[in-house]
């Protein structure tokens, strides 16, 4: 994004980095990394160098480098990136800030990934296919990207759901809503209450606004884009499901690959 307007995305992010980890402490990280290790191995790469694509604070990047994968990790949130940097381990992965949807020249690369939400942050098709040619332009030829989506079932799940995680000394809200930018997406916010002596409290707040791509556009536009779905997988239960269903999974997990023909970035 352009000119003075910030980034809602990268805001949120910036703002909330400090306490990301606490609020994403429930995420099992060790079985997400390993369903991904688990695609990666089945479906092949040319090498072991690999970017993490919305890395965050490096919870996934450090993992992988540490399963022998050169590591690589990009976030729009500087702030992220600096609290990623800090960690023990980190001098084993490189990081960087970035844009998904245009991508710096960090590679080539073997292996692109994306966990969590960096896709459905985008706002529209057009930006999806941005992104796509993006990660394809920093992929060797018959580099693997995998990545997942969220499915139509989990946001009309999201949108009725609320839930309190209490701490001695935080409480953190989540809040599923409507969307209001398109009718199968839902949104949404995070209220994180947190204090240091047990009396003041302080409140911060952010709106992670999602966007719903169906299974048949993500494939045209990954083609478009310059890469071939070659499989799809549902999350159902922490469990991968050979095939999707929209409604039952969690999310779609899906492996695209760069043409091997394709010129070397």
């Amino acid at each position: 994004m352009g000119g003075d307007v910030a980034d809602p995305v990268q805001e949120a992010y910036d703002r909330t980095a400090v306490v990301y980890d606490r609020l994403t402490q429930a995420d099992d990280y060790d079985v997400w990394v390993g369903l991904y290790r688990q695609l990666i191995e089945r479906h092949g790469a040319p090498g072991r160098d690999l970017v993490d694509l919305g890395c965050g604070t490096g919870k996934a990047a450090l993992r992988l480098a540490s399963s022998g994968f050169r590591v690589t990790g990009i976030d729009l949130s500087p702030e992220m990136v600096r609290m990623a940097s800090a960690k023990p381990g980190a001098e084993e992965v490189r990081f960087l800030v970035g844009d998904l949807r245009d991508l710096p020249e960090a590679g080539p690369f073997d292996v692109a990934v994306t966990l969590g939400e960096p896709l459905n942050y985008l706002t529209d098709e057009g930006e999806l296919r941005a992104s796509f040619r993006s990660v394809a332009g920093v992929l060797r030829p018959a580099g693997l990207f995998v990545f997942d989506i969220n499915t139509a079932g989990f946001y009309s799940r999201l949108a009725r759901t609320m839930s309190v995680e209490e701490e001695p000394e935080s409480v953190t809200v989540h809040r599923g809503i409507a969307s209001p930018r398109q009718a199968e997406a839902a949104d949404l916010k995070i209220d994180y209450f947190a204090t240091a002596d047990g009396v003041t409290w302080q409140r911060t707040s952010t709106l992670h606004s999602f966007s719903y791509f169906p299974p048949a556009h993500v494939e045209r536009l990954l083609h478009s884009g310059g890469l071939t779905q070659v499989a799809a997988y549902g999350l159902h239960r922490g469990e991968l499901i050979s095939g999707s269903d929209e409604e039952r999974d969690r999310k779609r997990l899906v492996v695209a690959r760069k043409d091997p023909a394709a010129p070397c970035p």
